[in-house]
């Protein structure tokens, strides 16, 4: 599947709202973007064909619902689900390293790229700035792809690309990605480490980047086992690396040893404008697209935000890893408004207090979780997919003994209640209202007839 496949269907399904009207980068297209997001269920995908100063035109609100994240991979949830659970336990071991292996096996085909015409500069790239606060223009759904130095273990990530000046991007990837550490590696040896952005290509490997998967394992591999789809190969101009070749956009280029430059101010998740002095630094090297090429993006914000989605599929990744490897969980939920801060509530079996510190210490070494602002942990009485009954549950448990300061973040062991003492229904007298049929009047009664 293409970019352009994808939109095709999307408009064959009557998803897709085409902005014939010229529509500027700066401010404006982002605020018509989040209002379509809060309209119901999330709005409809946008084509933003007149862009103003550029040709090309942008796509936006790709996985703006849940179904439609699901059409990219082309399967409904409980199917994606059985895939998944699939990967997990194919073989022996811990389920990170049975998902690397079976994602590790898809082989890589090559072929002529489609993307060969070399008229853009960065500045004819229509990138957006989405907050009055932001003094740079962002590419924002930028799949980036570098290779170890020593594995050649390659690795697609999805991180903020600030357009800087001329030929120069801010890179924002976290000190913990994969990315960072081949950056790291690159450096030891004083070499550049060439990067390719990825601008437009199979929209499965957007959840691919952005899902918590295990160091080493092939986000390319990743996304075609669940999808079935293969992925063709082309190799770059300027960089020893190669690129889908249906890809829209390929901006290649290198980041020196010790390249760094302040990024930001960028709005993001949390409300606020945030800034980083040590961004990574990538000089442009050779840029290539397709003819009338489309620039897929999403706008960051406060929530409700549609890439909330993607965080929602890392749930359910997250979820199934956990139930294969820690048989005391019995569900995980990562409620919307909190999934970028690692917020997760996890439902636990009967167990002793012993077995549940044991399982506080487990969670900690999980690398999705190291990382939360908040980890709640209830027993499995409670409906954790109401986060209302979970926070009524925790807040009825809460102690400061029950109260444990992380690093980064606070764990609340809200597990321990009383079975015994829960005030629940009577089940005969439940049986009994349930089966019997209550005569109903709405008709004042005599005595309260004036």
């Amino acid at each position: 599947m293409t970019l352009r496949s994808f939109l095709r269907q999307l408009l064959i399904d009557n998803q897709v709202k085409r902005i014939t009207t010229e529509v500027s980068p700066d401010l404006e297209l982002a605020a018509v973007c989040r209002r379509e997001f809060l309209s119901a269920s999330g709005g409809d995908a946008l084509l933003f064909e007149q862009v103003k100063g550029t040709s090309v035109q942008i796509a936006a609100n790709l996985f703006g619902s849940k179904a439609r994240l699901l059409s990219m991979l082309e399967l409904n949830e409980k199917d994606l689900t059985r895939k998944i659970r699939t990967l997990i336990a194919a073989g022996e071991h811990d389920a990170l390293t049975n998902l690397t292996n079976a994602c590790n096996a898809c082989s890589m085909d090559f072929s002529e790229p489609q993307y060969q015409y070399e008229q853009l500069t960065l500045g004819d790239i229509p990138a957006l700035r989405s907050w009055p606060g932001e003094r740079t223009r962002y590419l924002t759904l930028a799949l980036t792809h570098s290779v170890s130095p020593v594995t050649g273990v390659s690795n697609l990530g999805l991180y903020r690309a600030a357009l800087v000046a001329e030929g120069k991007i801010a890179l924002n990837f976290a000190p913990c990605s994969d990315i960072a550490e081949h950056l790291k590696t690159a450096e030891l040896r004083n070499e550049s480490l060439p990067v390719a952005l990825i601008l437009g290509a199979d929209p499965a490997l957007f959840w691919a980047a952005a899902a918590p998967l295990p160091t080493g394992c092939s986000e390319y591999g990743f996304a075609a086992v669940l999808t079935g789809r293969s992925f063709t190969f082309s190799p770059c101009l300027t960089q020893p690396l190669v690129a889908p070749a249906n890809a829209e956009i390929v901006i290649e280029g290198e980041i020196k040893p010790g390249a760094r430059v302040k990024e930001g101010p960028f709005g993001n998740h949390t409300g606020q404008y945030v800034e980083r002095e040590d961004c990574p630094l990538m000089e442009v090297t050779a840029i290539r697209h397709r003819h009338q090429p489309i620039l897929p993006v999403t706008v960051v914000g406060p929530p409700p935000s549609e890439n909330v989605q993607l965080a929602k599929l890392n749930e359910l990744l997250l979820r199934e890893m956990l139930l294969f490897d820690v048989p005391l969980v019995a569900d995980l939920v990562m409620p919307k408004m909190t999934a970028f801060h690692g917020v997760a509530v996890v439902a636990v079996r009967p167990c002793s207090a012993t077995a549940v510190t044991d399982l506080i210490r487990r969670l900690r070494t999980v690398s999705s979780l190291n990382r939360s602002r908040l980890l709640i942990l209830v027993d499995d009485d409670i409906n954790i997919h109401d986060f209302n009954l979970s926070w009524w549950r925790t807040l009825n448990m809460l102690a400061p003994e029950r109260v444990i300061t992380t690093g980064k973040g606070l764990i609340i062991n809200a597990t321990g209640i009383d079975r015994d003492q829960l005030v629940t229904e009577d089940r005969t007298t439940t049986a009994l209202v349930e089966n019997r049929h209550y005569q109903i009047s709405k008709e004042a009664p005599e005595n309260l007839q004036p």
